[in-house]
């Protein structure tokens, strides 16, 4: 059986006649010859305008029949009500294919994502419209990696910026205006090395950060300090946050400010000054040098240093050793009333007596000395020896030190356990 060819378009209800095509209407012709080669039906097509006020379905053929036209229902345009931008889209890239179409429609989206050093993943529209600066394609080519620069004395109020300067002025200073959502802000410190400390305090170059939670203590810091980070609580604050890289020589740094959401995978528990994430990694203390054999940590520190606990994981392993043997130096100090050492030199020392004022707390043990070695796996003291922490909720260090006594820091690795 032969099946009538139409075309659907918008309102009209009539009935034609096929020998009564209006003049000059441009129109196709389709012709249907049975099995034994003779015509049997003539359809008439009319080409239809973008003009067109009035659509209707045309129905006709060689017999010279009228057919009724079918009314179509009409469609309905929503203006779709536009939307901020946002730093997070899902990533996916999809085909729909409607056999009534016959046509191919591709949607492409894709995930903010880090790029190159402090770019972040955009459509080329979005990174202009952000102000930012495209360095390079992403996301396989549908995005630009966009870079969002501020510079010293600027403020912004963006999901993402990169702040880059030069301290030649003395102070260079960045203020950031807190989204409606943000509850932590993410500094990751791409490049930021100063003047180092003198006798553990930063007397010449500093990066000062203001503004946060009330409760939220951040340590002064200079020195070496490049590929460290920090998490910054401010749900409590009005802000503006305030960031100052404050130093008399030319200092070059560039530093990435996320403002951080509910929900959003870097956001850490409240006091965590630094969250990592990944089931294995590095910490190491601030300004902590791996080829310097002075004494590089700072005075008066209280920080503490979280691990997100992975699915199906229930320990982690802290070690100073690494897979080739080589041994990262650990070296917290305290002395006693008579200014000597607590833990003879090249040992470990393990709890309160041996580390009074200076000592880095894993599960409650606090560890100091200049060997990392809590006794459990190696009675010792004199050797490295891992370290396991099997406590419950996220995996957590704290870091103390004193105003006076200062040592190299520690540099460790972590690999988290599965559950037995």
């Amino acid at each position: 059986m032969l099946c009538l060819l139409a075309v659907l378009l918008l309102y009209s209800k009539a009935v034609l006649n096929a020998s009564a095509l209006p003049h000059g209407r441009e129109h196709r012709v389709l012709r249907i010859k049975g099995e034994n080669g003779t015509l049997e039906r003539t359809i008439y097509l009319p080409k239809v305008f973008q003009d067109d006020d009035d659509r209707f379905v045309l129905i006709s053929d060689s017999s010279q029949n009228k057919y009724k036209v079918m009314e179509a229902k009409r469609k309905i345009k929503r203006r779709r009500k536009k939307k901020p931008l946002n730093h997070h889209i899902d990533n996916n890239i999809t085909d729909y294919k409607d056999p009534k179409f016959l046509n191919l429609f591709t949607i492409v989206k894709f995930d903010n994502e880090d790029c190159g050093e402090g770019g972040v993943c955009y459509h080329e529209y979005e990174c202009n419209e952000l102000g930012g600066i495209p360095q390079g394609p992403c996301a396989r080519g549908f995005g630009v990696c966009c870079m969002l620069e501020a510079q010293c004395g600027e403020t912004v109020k963006k999901a993402v910026s990169l702040f880059v300067g030069q301290s030649s002025q003395g102070a260079c200073t960045l203020g950031i205006q807190k989204m409606e959502c943000a509850r932590q802000i993410r500094l990751d410190f791409f490049s930021l090395d100063l003047e180092g400390p003198v006798d553990g305090t930063c007397m010449v170059d500093r990066l000062l950060i203001s503004g946060q939670n009330s409760n939220d203590i951040v340590p002064i810091l200079c020195g070496s300090n490049s590929g460290q980070h920090m998490n910054l609580d401010i749900d409590e604050a009005e802000g503006p946050i305030m960031l100052s890289v404050i130093s008399p020589s030319k200092r070059n740094f560039k530093m990435k400010v996320t403002q951080l959401c509910d929900g959003d995978p870097l956001l850490a528990p409240k006091g965590c000054l630094q969250y990592y994430t990944e089931p294995y990694g590095e910490i190491k203390s601030f300004n902590y040098q791996d080829q310097s054999s002075e004494s590089s940590y700072l005075n008066n520190l209280n920080y503490a240093m979280c691990i997100k606990k992975n699915p199906g994981m229930c320990s982690v392993e802290y070690s100073n050793t690494r897979a080739t043997g080589e041994e990262y130096t650990f070296d917290i100090n305290n002395v006693d009333l008579d200014g000597e050492l607590t833990v003879p030199e090249g040992e470990a020392g393990v709890e309160v007596f041996n580390c009074p004022e200076d000592y880095l707390a894993i599960a409650g043990l606090r560890l100091c000395g200049q060997k990392f070695n809590d006794a459990t796996t190696n009675a010792d003291f004199t050797q490295n020896a891992p370290v396991i922490d099997k406590s419950n909720g996220p995996f957590m260090m704290s870091f103390v030190s004193s105003s006076t006594n200062i040592g190299r820091g520690f540099h460790l690795q972590y690999q988290q356990k599965p559950c037995l």
